[in-house]
């Protein structure tokens, strides 16, 4: 009978992963610290995910180490965590690393004290390192024990004060403060590659989606520009998969062409809204077959046909990227006469045994390279796909973590609801509807509670609340079903009851502390997925408008002031943040008309009008029949609005002029 330790019950595949190690491990638990404190042991903390690349290299290199193995069984207490499940406890001590090393990443090694004060941490190590380390932290633990006790409480002094927001006094947002944030940004742009400079290069589409935003109510179309130059940077080079469609996590060098390999859900429902406001604002052809193409990835990689799995690893047979990788010879194999063509369309070299798909020329430099009618090309380049895609399936395939995240969740469903708005797909917009029906089934209590992860009794966290009150506010905006503006109400007056801190004015991101001596700390920072406070804000600034509800906006002020002054120069890390500035400095319209009619309307990128059906309950509590006198007092959507049916709009909107104007 094989051995293993007590992970080999636990829910995530990641912490079953490491049920066969050696280690002693616990899941993260009260009582491994109560062991630690016992047995006078520092614990050793190691937090990842199941598609991490280093992750698996740090567990393959040091956690079946006998050495390591040895030392650590004798004198720490392990703990791993797997951070999808516990993100509260990867931002607590993600921040300890940050602190640490100046920089982030996982796999994370922090060290602790019995009670969890951090003293010592990093990211990846090798063997050598590890060994040194974690012998040189137990001698002083036994040494030096007063001088590891100070370090820990200096740590977590650092840790309280960044994560302190104290309240500000409200003041005027204005124009100027969304300039402060662009103009600092905009001199670290790449203008050959998209992006910002240097590598690696992440697609940070909640960046690409203020700029979006910023070029709108600005009439900047430098910054319009810039996004569409990095989104066509992006589909044409490797970070966007050619022959399944989907995107990688991000690419390590400067022209998007070298992917990390894993594909994340919650980055694919992101970028499908960033390229459905890119395609509504501009409707090129590329875009809808990105947004179509990406779709379809995402049920066909990620839905077990009730919810969505969460990522695909990076690795096959222990190799990063092995699924998606090309030899030329391979190539010329499978290919035939047409390897010429393909190596040209795609960017393959016979001095590298490793080639990844990127658009090396496009149908029209083909077509014209090879004296062949566009049409053609184009039909040649499918037909290539289609081979290598044959192939390819043939192929040990990458692993997916199965588990099924309520915020991701409602990230798909977000997008599907922007897919609708930018296509018209009814086919989307019905899976959009069983969706929200599973979202509802499988995550929300009666009394609005929330559940992380389904088929668990995982409590959410904040970005749960808010990315499923955010997705549902788009649902309702497309559908009027007064069941799903029950639930954005619903599951917003519990996260305030529960999250919310009424000292900074500002949200938790856990409910309950992850330990008893370690105070609940707070989300501000935009990455890739928009901070929970951020999230938080927009959400309440939106059922303010919904509602006509003054407490709502209020709190969003107030979180959004509190904010204000660290945006400045702080670009991608305060790009959701940053939104919300606009919609204080341009007061938005609240439009309703047939259902019919919403989509030709929604399908233009007009940020600053919040559409909902007529038959919707907002409309029938708020409705104002509107003269074409008033309509004229609009300004610039005059005859575009009342053309298609409006009822109700703010007298004081006054397209591209700011309320302080």
């Amino acid at each position: 009978m094989e051995e293993h330790n007590r992970l080999i019950n636990e829910n995530s595949l990641y912490l079953r992963d490491h049920a066969h190690q050696k280690i002693d491990w616990y899941p993260w638990c009260v009582e491994a610290f109560e062991k630690a404190r016992k047995e006078n042991k520092l614990v050793f903390i190691s937090i990842g995910f199941s598609v991490c690349h280093w992750c698996h290299e740090l567990s393959r290199n040091c956690f079946e180490n006998e050495e390591i193995v040895q030392m650590l069984n004798s004198c720490y207490v392990c703990v791993i965590v797997d951070r999808e499940e516990r993100p509260d406890v990867d931002l607590f001590y993600m921040s300890v690393i940050e602190i640490i090393t100046n920089s982030g990443g996982w796999p994370v090694s922090c060290f602790t004290l019995p009670n969890g004060f951090p003293v010592y941490g990093g990211t990846y190590f090798t063997p050598e390192q590890f060994l040194e380390i974690i012998q040189e932290l137990r001698q002083k633990y036994l040494n030096e024990y007063d001088k590891l006790v100070e370090v820990g409480q200096e740590l977590m002094s650092i840790v309280r004060d960044t994560n302190t927001v104290r309240k500000k006094r409200i003041e005027k947002i204005t124009i100027n403060d969304a300039k402060q944030i662009i103009e600092p940004w905009r001199r670290k742009f790449d203008r050959l590659n998209g992006g910002t400079m240097g590598a690696p290069k992440f697609p940070l589409p909640l960046s690409l989606m203020f700029l979006e935003y910023s070029g709108y109510y600005l009439r900047d179309k430098s910054l319009t520009d810039h996004v569409e130059k990095t989104l066509d940077k992006i589909v044409t080079g490797g970070i966007y998969d050619h022959l399944g469609g989907g995107f990688f996590r991000y690419a390590e060098d400067m022209e998007w062409r070298k992917p990390h390999f894993e594909k994340m859900l919650s980055d694919n429902a992101m970028l499908t809204v960033a390229y459905c406001y890119a395609y509504r604002n501009n409707p090129k052809p590329l875009y809808k077959k990105i947004i179509e193409e990406t779709v379809a990835f995402l049920n066909r990689a990620f839905y077990d046909g009730n919810l969505f799995c969460g990522s695909l690893d990076a690795e096959t047979e222990n190799i990063d990227g092995n699924y998606y990788v090309w030899s030329a010879r391979e190539m010329r194999e499978i290919l035939g006469a047409d390897f010429e063509f393909a190596a040209d369309c795609f960017g393959i070299s016979e001095n590298r045994t490793k080639n990844t798909l990127f658009i090396n020329k496009t149908p029209e430099n083909l077509a014209e390279m090879y004296k062949l009618p566009l049409n053609e090309c184009r039909k040649k380049i499918e037909k290539i796909k289609q081979k290598l895609y044959a192939v390819r399936k043939k192929r040990e395939k990458p692993f997916v973590d199965t588990k099924k995240i309520a915020g991701w969740n409602s990230l798909v469903l977000g997008a599907f609801c922007e897919v609708y708005r930018s296509l018209g797909s009814k086919t989307v917009f019905e899976q959009a509807k069983r969706l929200a029906g599973n979202i509802i089934e499988n995550y929300i209590r009666d009394d609005y509670r929330m559940l992380r992860i389904a088929e668990t009794n995982m409590p959410a966290y904040l970005d749960d609340y808010v990315l499923t009150a955010n997705a549902f506010i788009r649902l309702y905006k497309i559908t009027g079903d007064k069941l799903y503006i029950d639930i954005i109400r619903g599951i917003i007056n519990y996260a305030m009851e529960h999250f919310y801190d009424k000292k900074s004015g500002m949200f938790f991101f856990s409910e309950y502390p992850i330990l008893p001596e370690i105070p609940r700390i707070m989300d501000f920072v935009d990455k890739t997925l928009p901070s929970s406070n951020a999230l938080m804000a927009k959400v309440l600034t939106l059922i303010s408008f919904i509602d006509n509800n003054k407490n709502c906006l209020d709190t969003a002020l107030q979180m959004i002031n509190n904010m204000k002054n660290q945006m400045s120069g702080a670009g991608p890390y305060v790009a959701y943040w940053s939104q919300l500035l606009y919609y204080n400095i341009f007061e938005p319209a609240v439009v309703f008309m047939p259902m019919e009619k919403i989509h030709t309307l929604g399908k233009k990128f007009i940020p600053n009008i919040l559409l909902f059906p007529e038959n919707s309950e907002v409309c029938n509590s708020r409705i104002e029949n509107i003269t074409p006198e008033k309509i004229a007092e609009i300004g610039d959507n005059d005859s575009l609005l009342y053309d298609f049916g409006v009822k109700i709009l703010p007298l004081s909107l006054r397209k591209g002029k700011s309320k302080q104007s």
